[in-house]
């Protein structure tokens, strides 16, 4: 039977078309763009974080041009996730692991703010981190993965006309 079922699979395969390496790689992707865990990370931290738990922003490190990072990398491209408790009051930071869960991060913004020396930048990172931590991203909303951000800023006439004028300039996104 399993020889059966087997040769039916690989019958309906050729019929396709369809590569089985393709179909494989299909599945097991390590590509993402970052919408694509938002629900995986907000399942994490309401599990091991906080039960309030929200998405506060998504930063990326070397994100293609289609929105994608490739979660093989981890040292070469990443999603940072920051997810927040307005009961505490506090941040954490989460990463996207191929065929996994996403993890915690050790280091959040208290402890980032701990290492640094100066007085007046701790207080203005201080600020800055304490608002971060009563600010989140409306779920409901319909937020832009970067290859849409990029359409609509390329159509917008103020960044054709800059372009237009300097022309060989570059944009930068980081």
């Amino acid at each position: 039977m399993k020889l059966l079922n087997t040769f039916v699979l690989l019958l309906i395969l050729s019929i396709s078309g369809c590569n089985p390496e393709d179909l494989v790689n299909e599945i097991t992707s390590s590509e993402i763009t970052a919408k694509e865990k938002v629900s995986d990370v907000i399942n994490a931290a309401r599990s091991n974080f906080t039960n309030d738990a929200q998405l506060a922003a998504i930063y990326g490190l070397n994100v293609n041009s289609n929105g994608k990072i490739d979660l093989l990398k981890p040292t070469q491209n990443a999603f940072v996730y920051v997810v927040q408790s307005d009961t505490d009051q506090t941040n954490e930071f989460y990463v996207p692991v191929f065929n996994s869960s996403p993890v915690k991060s050790p280091i959040n913004f208290n402890d980032m703010l701990s290492l640094v020396k100066d007085t007046q930048a701790k207080n203005i990172l201080g600020f800055i981190f304490g608002k971060l931590s009563t600010i989140h991203l409306d779920p409901s909303a319909n937020y832009a993965d970067s290859p849409e951000v990029l359409n609509k800023m390329f159509a917008r006439n103020d960044v054709t006309a800059f372009r237009s004028a300097n022309n060989g300039v570059k944009l930068i996104c980081s």
